[in-house]
């Protein structure tokens, strides 16, 4: 499949605060999908975020219910409130099937979350065929933690408006 170019947006002052979940497993990948969101962050004042680490993308939903629940639950303490997660991580095919368990539980429990706890979740969790596809989806002018940026000020502008 063909790398796809991740085209540059601009938003008009967005505002809000997103907790960033990034599964350290593959950490060279990881990292840059981490650098592809912060990079694109640092030019929005408005836009406050946290990193949250979990060992794998199979704890990313458990993370994500955490910060939903104290989101929900805390709204005194402004260091728990968000307004969107961002799940990022990477699960490599194998020759195994555990990449599709992975992947398949990875992603209903962040739809799970989501839903039940009414909260925006981006989900950029890389599905490559091989650890290069996954490097080259995390770098550069491909960089999907830049998607993943994108899609998480597309939603603070939607909740503010």
């Amino acid at each position: 499949m063909a790398l796809k170019k991740i085209e540059s947006k601009q938003f008009e002052n967005p505002r809000g605060r997103v907790a960033l979940i990034l599964a350290d497993f593959h950490e060279e990948i990881s990292s840059g999908l981490l650098k592809g969101v912060e990079e694109v962050f640092e030019h929005y004042e408005g836009v406050q975020w946290q990193v949250h680490h979990v060992p794998g993308s199979f704890e990313l939903p458990l993370m994500a219910q955490k910060l939903a629940r104290m989101t929900q639950g805390d709204s005194k303490n402004p260091e728990h409130v968000f307004d969107v997660i961002v799940v990022l991580g990477c699960i490599v095919k194998g020759d195994t099937y555990h990449f599709e368990m992975v992947a398949n539980e990875c992603v209903r429990g962040c739809m799970q979350v989501m839903l039940q706890e009414d909260l925006p979740i981006v989900f950029e969790v890389l599905a490559p065929s091989s650890y290069e596809d996954g490097l080259k989806r995390s770098q550069g002018e491909y960089n999907h933690g830049t998607l993943a940026a994108y899609a998480a000020l597309d939603w603070l502008k939607k909740l503010n408006d």
